[in-house]
């Protein structure tokens, strides 16, 4: 392998950013059942000469990052509907978060409804609670040019630019 530090050093970077990302989400709240920390995964892959730090992560993740809009909350109230998706989570969520018994987190996941389609959107909390890969990046950024830079990389304001807009893209 011709990039042994610099694979090292991204091998370094992709388990700081996934430990950074778990602690991230856990400032912001969202650690309900763990389930979106332990999908987080680095995987650097190399062809050629080229080496690329790739990360995953569950995909209800992404609402995590950007929040959802009133306008695209999934709830109608009156379309005489039998059953939703989207109560049917809102239950489970409550039953977890709170530890409601079935009826009582019937009634607390329609409040919540309600609150997310007319009021604020998800979160209900405010943007404080999005943005944690975001902001991991931007938190991690100079540590990360430094740590290439270290290793020997060349181009890395060029290489950081192409995560962060990967990362927009995916997202968005």
């Amino acid at each position: 392998m011709e990039n042994k530090k610099i694979y090292e050093a991204l091998v370094k970077i992709g388990d700081e950013l996934t430990q950074k990302l778990i602690n991230e989400l856990s400032a912001q709240g969202h650690t309900l059942t763990g389930a979106l920390e332990k999908s987080i995964k680095s995987e650097i892959t190399e062809m050629s000469n080229n080496i690329t730090l790739s990360g995953q992560f569950n995909f209800y993740g992404r609402f995590m990052e950007t929040g959802v809009p009133k306008e695209r909350i999934p709830f109608y109230p009156g379309s005489g509907n039998k059953t939703s998706k989207y109560i049917t989570a809102l239950i489970n969520y409550s039953k977890l978060r709170f530890g409601l018994d079935a009826k009582a987190a019937k009634g607390r996941a329609f409040q919540i409804a309600y609150k997310q389609k007319f009021n604020t959107g998800m979160p209900t909390r405010g943007a404080n609670f999005t943005k944690f890969l975001s902001n991991t990046l931007q938190n991690k950024h100079d540590d990360i040019t430094k740590q290439l830079n270290e290793a020997g990389a060349e181009n890395i304001k060029k290489l950081l630019s192409n995560m962060i807009t990967k990362t927009q893209e995916l997202l968005w």
